[in-house]
């Protein structure tokens, strides 16, 4: 019997080149690795199964969970986890000193189930007592899933088709949150800079405090591949485990990373995280995919609490 073809489609990650590069084996698949845009990516897999496993929003998953969508279809693999801080941008003459000050300011997102907002939203009531109701939420879009808060949470969908950072920029919004750095801020422009000055030192306290570092990731299978061929879910899993183990083994030697004090701050981050900072499989994660499913429901996202193991192929909650 022949591999079976699997297309998978991410970003583009620094520990995925070893699975491109077929240095890490895939048992019984040919794997293909595509790199596709974020938005693209999640809008391609949940309306037309374009792939046979996407890197997909873990905060539309579980939306769409919640309504009885995309159940058991992730492996517990999380290509992307970060804190929410540093991507928060704010115009300089808004007033805008500390979080507190957000209150009543225009602040722009991509849409209000997009995962970094799950972050931002906990960060903003647990680690700086912000009301997120009190924050005037604009959003770019209704979201892939189109949930929104159920209470008085004001939301937004401006959908003016200027990229959100120009609108900072023309002042049309008081402050931007999106899961990358904005242009504006890295070509350093005069009326922008980041809500918090010491980025490191607030998430640090935010997991020190919470003791949540943010998921924002899944893999989602194609249906059918789940159906026909159940034990491929296992075979992608570890292999993603193993590509990225095998990265941060290169890792170990800092002569191989461009970086004056590379080493150091890997010893850093892991005597603050642990051994489980980028660990693969569904128990090492699954207070932290609890975490993201609380954040949901006290958004409004879902009217019920999610079991996080509704979120993946059901043979893969013992890894």
């Amino acid at each position: 019997m022949g591999k079976i073809p699997i297309t998978l489609a991410t970003d583009a990650y620094d520990y995925l080149g070893v699975l491109r590069e077929g240095l890490v084996p895939v048992e019984g698949i040919d794997l293909t690795v595509i790199t596709v845009m974020s938005g693209i990516r999640h809008q391609r897999m949940y309306e037309h199964e374009e792939y046979d496993a996407a890197e997909f929003s873990l905060g539309s998953h579980i939306a769409a969970v919640s309504r009885g969508l995309l159940q058991h279809q992730a492996i517990p693999f999380f290509p992307r986890r970060m804190f929410p801080h540093k991507f928060f941008t704010i115009r300089t003459d808004r007033g805008i000193e500390t979080p507190a000050d957000l209150a009543g300011k225009r602040v722009g997102i991509p849409s209000y189930e997009n995962t970094l907002q799950l972050a931002v939203r906990s960060m903003l009531r647990n680690q700086y007592h912000v009301p997120v109701d009190q924050v005037r939420w604009m959003a770019a879009n209704a979201g892939l899933i189109g949930s929104g808060p159920s209470d008085g949470t004001s939301v937004e969908v401006v959908g003016s088709g200027k990229p959100q950072p120009q609108m900072l920029v023309d002042g049309e919004l008081d402050a931007v949150v999106v899961p990358d750095l904005t242009p504006p801020l890295l070509q350093g422009h005069p009326q922008v800079r980041r809500l918090v000055s010491d980025v490191k030192a607030e998430e640090r306290a935010y997991y020190q405090q919470t003791r949540h570092f943010p998921i924002m990731h899944d893999i989602v299978l194609k249906r059918s591949v789940v159906e026909q061929h159940p034990w491929v879910a296992h075979a992608l899993l570890e292999a993603l485990g193993a590509a990225r183990q095998r990265y941060l083994n290169w890792m170990d030697q800092p002569h191989r990373l461009s970086f004056a004090w590379a080493h150091e701050l890997l010893e850093e981050e892991r005597a603050l995280f642990g051994p489980n900072q980028w660990a693969s499989g569904f128990r090492p994660n699954r207070e932290q995919l609890d975490i993201m499913c609380r954040c949901a429901q006290a958004d409004g996202m879902t009217d019920e609490l999610v079991d996080p193991g509704d979120l993946f192929v059901e043979s893969t909650l013992a890894t």
